[in-house]
């Protein structure tokens, strides 16, 4: 065991357009530590989302952020969340809003790199009664099931999505 005593890190990545939206991945398994989720802010229909990873190792580029993957998604994200970490192994799922709420899943690309394949699991929205989706949470308490998805809407009402079977 050392004795070295913990050392101040900083960080740095440049997106390639301005952040509008992030999320750190709250997973406890070592290879899914240091994970962040940042959507673009493009004055256009089709926007980004740029999932970016830390380095590890003992080489020059250790503590540093790379782009692990990155997929479009229509207009700006308004708000972007990981599904909280309930074990190690389990799906690593993202849920994006902006014109509707996207629910992605990230799987590794089994390169060896650290690198990511997005997979759009659904889209969800209100074809009866059309309205934009801006702010939704996660439910991260430990007793509660985390493939339930709450959102708020523009009318002030609440939808609870299971993702479970998507």
């Amino acid at each position: 065991m050392s004795n070295a005593a913990p050392r101040k890190e900083i960080y740095t990545y440049q997106a390639p357009w301005t952040i509008f939206a992030m999320s750190w991945s709250q997973r406890l398994d070592s290879n899914t530590q240091f994970r962040l989720a940042a959507g673009s802010y493009v004055e256009q229909y089709s926007n980004s989302v740029q999932i970016i990873k830390r380095t590890y190792g003992t080489s020059s580029h250790e503590g540093r952020f790379y782009k692990a993957c990155e997929f479009e998604h229509p207009y700006p994200c308004t708000k972007i969340l990981w599904s909280p970490d309930q074990s190690q192994g389990g799906r690593d799922i993202l849920a994006t809003s902006g014109d509707y709420l996207r629910i992605w899943n990230l799987s590794d690309d089994g390169s060896q790199r650290g690198t990511l394949i997005p997979k759009k699991e659904a889209l969800l929205n209100n074809v009866s009664n059309p309205v934009f989706l801006h702010i939704f949470h996660f439910y991260t308490s430990k007793t509660c099931n985390i493939e339930l998805l709450g959102a708020s809407c523009v009318k002030s009402k609440i939808k609870i999505a299971s993702i479970a079977h998507r």
